[in-house]
């Protein structure tokens, strides 16, 4: 189930970038934290692979989030 957002939506207009830039903030740290995973939690070879490839995943989710919101500039 979703969390619930902790505040309403913003009645005036916002722009790509202003909505993107605390996303791109939440992969960062989520890139940040499975880093820690893959170069310091004792795992089983084929689970620090797995976690190296989510690590992939999320920085280019983020990657990516900061280009769209970037481009809109």
């Amino acid at each position: 189930m979703p969390k619930e957002l902790s505040s309403p939506y913003h009645l005036s207009p916002q722009s790509a970038p202003v909505l993107l830039a605390p996303i791109g903030g939440t992969l960062g740290e989520l890139e940040a934290r499975l880093t820690q995973y893959v170069e310091r939690v004792p795992m089983p070879d084929v689970d620090r692979e797995t976690v190296a490839r989510a690590l992939d995943a999320v920085a280019q989710a983020r990657a990516k989030i900061v280009e769209l919101g970037k481009s809109q500039q």
